[in-house]
């Protein structure tokens, strides 16, 4: 691996534990990564049903 790649895949890593990180200590607990997920479904679930039926589908029949 180049070294340009690793320094690319270390920024990916470092945005997305900031991304997980709520309280900025430089690491994901189970409860931060659980309440991240759940703002994500959160988005998804338009429909406010717990589910996510109400997500377009962009698949070819």
């Amino acid at each position: 691996m180049t070294a340009v790649f690793m320094k690319r895949m270390q920024a990916r890593a470092a945005d997305r534990i900031a991304r997980f990180d709520a309280n900025g200590d430089g690491k994901v607990s189970k409860e931060e990564f659980d309440a991240y997920r759940g703002k994500r479904f959160a988005l998804l679930d338009r429909t406010a049903t717990m589910t996510t039926s109400s997500m377009p589908r962009n698949c070819a029949s």
